[in-house]
C-alpha cells in the first residue's frame, strides 16, 4: 500500500477557505423555480404568509367546518420578498392579444416588462389586457392614459396582497398548490406562517384592474428555508419604511382591492456587535440582549434553540452558543423575526424566524484573503464582548488564531 501524504501547502489551505461569492437574489431565485419547474410565462417571486395556510382539500374543509361565520372561503395573505425579472424568454413571455385556436397573432406586446430607467429601473412591470368574451383568450395590451387610469404597475419587494381559497382552488387541474408534502410540515396540510415559498404571479384584464384586483396568484410552490440567506438584506429594517412602501402601492388603481398594509410582517435586524445570548434555564428561551432592534417594533428579541441550531449547523445548543458569541462580535448575524401579537394587541416580544450567520465573515475568512495583499490592515475586529490584539499579521497568524477559536468551540 502506497503512503498517502496528509499534509496541505499554504495554497491549497488559502483555496480551501476562499470566500466564495455571494449568489445574487436573481439567480437565487431562478435556481429554486427551475428546480420545480422549468420556467414560467408570468412573474416568479419569493413571498411567505402571514399567517399558516391549508395546501390541501382536507385541511381547507376542516378550517371551513369549524368557521362560526359559515363561510366557503379562507382568506390568505402573502409577504412579497422579492419580485423577479422577466425575460421575456424563460421567464414572463406572455403576450397579448392572444386567441387560444390562432395563438400567432400580429402586433402583439408584453404583458411583462423591464423598466429601464428612474428609481424602478430593472423591475418588472405588470400590464392589463382587454377582456373579451372568451376567459381562455387576451384582447390587446391596455396601454397607460392617465395617473388616474394607469393600471401598469411594478410590483415591490414588501408589498402584500390577498386571496380566496376556494374548493375549486385545490382541483387538480387548476390546483394552485403544487409540490407540498406533509412530510416537510408538523402540521399535515397546513403551510405554517412564514414558510418561504415560490408564487407565479399574473397581472388580470382591465375590468378586473380598474376593480383594484389586478395582481393574480395561478400557482405556489414549496421553497427550502436556506434560500432566506440570499434575501435577507431585501426585508426592512423599520417600520416606517414598510409601512410607507405598503401605503404607496396601496394606492394604485390596478391594487388598491388586492393590497394593504399588514401589521406582522417579517423584519430585519443586523445584531449589534455588543448584543450578547441570555439562556433562561428554566424556560430554555433565548433572548437576544442589546441587540439593535428598532424600539418602534419592540424591546425583546427571542429565539428558539431550533432556529439556533439551524443557524449554526449543529446538534449542541451550548456549543451554538459560544460560537454565536463569536459571530455577532464580529457583525456577522442577521435575524429576521415577527413582532409578537400580546393578549391586549401590541408587544414588546419580537421573535426571530430566521437567522443568518456568515461564516466567511464571523471566522476572518474576508480579512484572511485582504492580507495576502496588506501585510498589515488597519482594522481589525474589537468590541466590549471579544476584544481581540494582534502584532504583526500576516496570513498564517491569522489561520491559527481562528483554529484556536475552533478548539475551543
Amino acid at each position: 500500500q502506497s503512503h498517502i501524504d496528509a499534509r496541505m501547502h499554504a495554497q491549497e489551505i488559502y483555496n480551501l477557505m476562499r470566500v466564495q461569492e455571494k449568489t445574487t437574489a436573481e439567480c437565487a431565485l431562478r435556481k429554486a423555480w427551475n428546480m420545480c419547474k422549468t420556467a414560467s410565462k408570468d412573474v416568479v417571486a419569493l413571498a411567505m404568509p402571514l399567517k399558516p395556510v391549508p395546501y390541501s382539500l382536507t385541511s381547507f374543509n376542516s378550517i371551513v367546518a369549524s368557521n362560526s361565520k359559515q363561510q366557503d372561503f379562507v382568506g390568505a395573505t402573502f409577504y412579497i420578498v422579492y419580485v423577479g425579472r422577466c425575460d421575456g424568454q424563460e421567464f414572463g413571455w406572455s403576450k397579448a392579444p392572444y386567441d387560444n385556436k390562432n395563438k400567432k397573432k400580429e402586433d402583439q406586446k408584453p404583458l411583462y416588462t423591464l423598466e429601464t430607467s428612474g428609481e424602478m429601473k430593472d423591475h418588472t412591470r405588470f400590464w392589463p389586457f382587454k377582456k373579451v368574451s372568451n376567459n381562455m383568450n387576451k384582447g390587446p395590451r391596455v396601454e397607460d392614459i392617465d395617473d388616474d387610469k394607469k393600471l401598469s404597475y411594478v410590483l415591490k419587494g414588501g408589498t402584500c396582497f390577498t386571496v380566496f381559497l376556494r374548493e375549486d382552488s385545490f382541483v387538480e387541474q387548476k390546483g394552485l398548490f403544487e409540490g407540498f408534502s406533509d412530510e416537510n410540515f408538523e402540521e399535515h396540510g397546513i403551510l405554517p406562517a412564514y414558510s418561504p415559498i415560490l408564487v407565479q404571479l399574473s397581472g388580470t384584464n382591465d375590468e378586473q384592474a380598474m376593480k383594484g384586483n389586478g395582481l393574480k396568484l395561478r400557482r405556489i410552490l414549496p421553497a427550502p428555508i436556506e434560500i432566506l440567506h440570499n434575501f435577507t438584506d431585501l426585508f426592512f429594517e423599520r417600520k416606517e419604511g414598510l409601512e410607507q412602501l405598503q401605503s404607496e402601492m396601496a394606492q394604485l388603481v390596478a391594487l388598491r382591492t388586492v393590497t394593504k398594509p399588514m401589521k406582522g410582517c417579517p423584519m430585519l435586524c443586523k445584531l449589534n456587535e455588543n448584543a450578547f445570548v441570555f439562556q433562561d434555564q428554566d424556560t430554555g428561551v433565548l433572548e437576544i440582549v442589546d441587540s439593535g432592534i428598532d424600539n418602534s417594533l419592540g424591546k425583546k428579541l427571542v429565539v428558539n434553540e431550533k432556529v439556533l441550531l439551524t443557524a449554526m449547523n449543529s446538534s449542541n445548543v451550548n456549543r451554538s452558543l459560544r460560537m454565536l458569541s463569536i459571530a455577532i462580535a464580529h457583525n456577522a448575524v442577521k435575524c429576521i423575526f415577527v413582532q409578537s401579537k400580546g393578549e391586549t394587541g401590541a408587544s414588546d416580544l419580537c421573535t426571530v424566524i430566521y437567522m443568518h450567520v456568515d461564516m466567511s465573515e464571523a471566522f476572518w475568512f474576508n480579512l484572511m484573503h485582504k492580507t495576502r495583499n496588506v501585510d498589515c490592515p488597519k482594522t481589525l475586529p474589537k468590541t466590549s464582548l471579544l476584544t481581540m490584539c494582534f502584532g504583526i499579521i500576516c496570513p498564517l497568524r491569522l489561520f491559527l488564531q481562528w483554529l484556536l477559536f475552533s478548539l475551543l468551540l
